[in-house]
């Protein structure tokens, strides 16, 4: 066979030996063994040297290829099946997995579609040529005597540890594949070749971004009563000296956390040689503030992923977006659980760049309840065999001792903080109509309320009442990013001390945390403890409308449906600790109310981590089983007001500003809708739809 080739241009040799190496470098920064991840990658395209592949790739160049696309995974997964299942089945188990899935995603083990059916009875080896390359064969039998002579040893790496280890390194295998064969697949059309393992082009380092921080912070001079309180609080995360692993931050709301727990990452991080900071929060609203404050200070070493239509295409394989390899990566609770659960190639790529990375899980408490179990156990794994350190972030941070996670704490009396910065009275007021609410606002000073409500519908209906007393707006997660930032900033502006300017705003949970927002007086639905607390915080936020701002907890009059999940056990919950006395500005309250929850529910509602203990590896299972939030379906929703900036992005297809349109549906709310949505692709409709409907503060559905 003359030169065969991965792609037009690119000798196949030449591509293997590449990802191989790529991948050996992987593995050795966690002192693991390198030659497992170079075969892998040696014998990842094996079946590309088929004759029939190579025709295949030819006649594809050049437009004339008339048939099915032909496979070539499958060889190398059975070579490695071949050559190591009696010596080590782990070891087996995990090459031919990633490699059999590198495209089509990790399988199930067992099972009619599993790997075990997939390798049975098959004969692709037979279409390989009796002769490979002789530098290729040279290469690869080097490497299998290698990993031979240090077997005990490779198969321990992928066995030892806890329920999750093997599940986890095959899935580390597996992300580090995709990732290197991606970017040397991208590394034909960019005129300078980029490393796997390196910052992108314009980055700095960590050391300069912690100058750049630590100076910004020293220039600050304090505005209000609060901001010396917020420089300690800095000041305890910075200089403290943590072991990697867990650390807590825990803080009242509006100690000043964002600025604070980026000192403590990169502090970490240069003490312990880590590579990146990976900040994750729960909620879009926080996301979109966080990324403008780190882009603002950083600028392009820091990048933000947490988008929601993300076209699965070979051309978006290779933008810096799906490969985290940014010093500074700004992304979702759901992002980043994805690529630690998914079976699917392109969210799970992510995880090759988590190692030795710092993650800061802002608002923890955010984690639903059905899924922690899985979710602890799979962070402990990257703290063990990843190198990673998790911090711990919230004004309510949960009591995992249940877990035996007893986090370092990087401030060490957080009653201090919570005592001096208790700005709120809480008042339960039991039932309240809309209009009573909207006529005590009437009635204040300021005219300025907060209204917090659980859902949509609730919202709608509350500011359906209020319009005709007070000026009113909306913010749910039902709008699109691009015209929640413009409510919050026109919000500030009516909240000035200056203008003061009468106004309501209704919110559902996603103010509920990191949003920078402040209101002399709260309404909040009395659903659950935290999230409450999290209301609570954007009210006297900054101590500027006296001593104690005031918050009202009430019920609705109306009763509407709870979304799916806990949150019926969790106003349960929350009624009780009250009835009993609990003050929600004691942060003893958070304790008893999710050590009373934890007790009281399933933390593996869906058994995913049965699904992926080494007897088992269901991939494809516990991926589908995986949904931390409720599925949805990507809606892009544009605001009448900003249809041009929406047409010039459509025009171009550029996804980075679509995603400041795209709005989550519900299954039944796209059946509810479909002669008001048109689909962004005929040809894809998992891609989503565009909403042709009405829209005020959101789709009206």
């Amino acid at each position: 066979m003359q030169h065969p080739q991965a792609r037009p241009g690119q000798p196949l040799t030449t591509h293997l030996t590449q990802v191989g190496n790529d991948m050996g470098q992987y593995l050795s920064t966690l002192n693991a063994p390198t030659d497992l991840a170079k075969l892998t990658g040696y014998l990842h395209d094996l079946g590309k040297f088929s004759p029939k592949w190579q025709d295949y790739l030819e006649q594809s160049s050049q437009g004339t290829w008339k048939h099915d696309r032909i496979p070539h995974a499958i060889h190398g997964a059975l070579q490695a099946w071949t050559d190591w299942a009696e010596d080590s089945q782990p070891i087996a188990i995990a090459m031919a997995l990633t490699i059999a899935g590198h495209h089509s995603g990790l399988s199930n083990v067992h099972g009619d579609d599993g790997l075990f059916a997939k390798l049975d009875h098959r004969t692709e080896l037979q279409e390989l040529p009796d002769k490979l390359p002789p530098d290729f064969d040279a290469l690869r039998y080097d490497t299998i005597d290698r990993l031979n002579q240090n077997l005990p040893e490779a198969h321990q790496w992928l066995t030892q540890g806890k329920p999750l280890t093997l599940s986890l390194k095959i899935r580390y295998l597996f992300a580090i594949l995709v990732n290197c064969d991606r970017n040397d697949a991208a590394n034909c059309n960019r005129l300078t070749p980029q490393s796997p393992h390196d910052y992108p082009p314009d980055t700095e380092s960590l050391e300069t971004l912690w100058q750049t921080l630590n100076t910004k912070i020293n220039s600050l001079k304090p505005k209000n009563p609060i901001d010396p309180l917020r420089h300690e609080f800095w000041q305890e995360c910075i200089t403290g000296h943590h072991q990697p692993g867990w650390i807590s931050v825990k803080g009242p709301c509006g100690v000043g956390k964002t600025y604070s727990l980026m000192g403590l990452a990169l502090t970490h991080a240069l003490q312990h040689q880590k590579r990146r900071i990976i900040y994750c929060a729960p909620f879009n609203t926080i996301l979109d503030q966080t990324l403008n404050v780190y882009q603002d200070l950083f600028g392009t070493s820091v990048i933000g992923h947490f988008c929601t239509v993300e076209p699965d295409d070979p051309k978006y394989h290779d933008t810096f977006t799906q490969q985290w390899r940014h010093p500074i990566v700004v992304t979702s609770m759901v992002q980043l659980f994805q690529s630690l659960f998914s079976h699917r190639a392109t969210p799970t790529r992510k995880l090759a760049n988590l190692t030795h990375a710092v993650i800061v899980l802002d608002e923890i408490q955010s984690i639903p309840t059905a899924y922690l179990s899985p979710i602890l156990n799979i962070l402990q794994e990257l703290i063990d065999h990843l190198g990673c350190t998790i911090i711990l972030s919230t004004a309510t941070l949960p009591n995992y001792e249940k877990w035996t996670i007893t986090p370092q704490a990087a401030i060490a009396q957080p009653q201090r903080y919570y005592q001096a910065l208790t700005r709120v009275n809480y008042h339960q007021r039991n039932t309240l109509t809309w209009d009573e609410i909207a006529t005590e606002a009437k009635q204040t000073d300021r005219q300025q309320v907060l209204i917090g409500v659980q859902t949509v519908k609730a919202a709608r209906d509350a500011y359906n009442a209020i319009s005709g007393t007070l000026p009113v707006m909306m913010l749910t997660a039902k709008m699109p990013p691009i015209h929640r930032q413009e409510v919050l900033a026109k919000i500030k502006t009516k909240l000035n001390a200056k203008t003061k300017e009468p106004i309501a705003l209704v919110a559902t949970t996603c103010i509920q945390a990191g949003v920078d927002i402040s209101f002399p007086i709260g309404y909040f639905e009395q659903i659950s403890a935290d999230g409450l607390i999290q209301f609570a915080g954007r009210v006297n936020r900054n101590g500027e409308y006296g001593d104690r701002g005031e918050v009202n907890l009430f019920k609705t009059f109306d009763q509407y449906n709870l979304p799916p999940g806990d949150l019926a056990l969790r106003q349960s919950i929350t009624a009780t600790i009250l009835h009993l006395g609990q003050d929600l500005n004691d942060d003893q309250a958070i304790e008893e109310f999710t050590r009373r929850l934890f007790n009281q529910i399933n933390t593996d509602e869906k058994d995913i981590i049965k699904m992926l203990s080494p007897d088992k590896l269901r991939f494809r299972d516990a991926s589908d089983a995986f949904n931390l939030i409720a599925p949805t379906i990507p809606v892009l929703v544009c605001p009448e007001h900003h249809r041009e900036t929406f047409d010039r992005a459509w025009e171009t297809r550029n996804w980075t500003i679509l995603n400041r349109f795209s709005v989550g549906f519900y299954p039944q709310q796209i059946d509810r809708s479909k002669n008001l949505l048109k689909p962004i692709d005929s040809s894809n409709p998992d891609l989503g739809y565009m909403w042709l409907g009405a829209y005020d503060f959101g789709p009206i559905l």
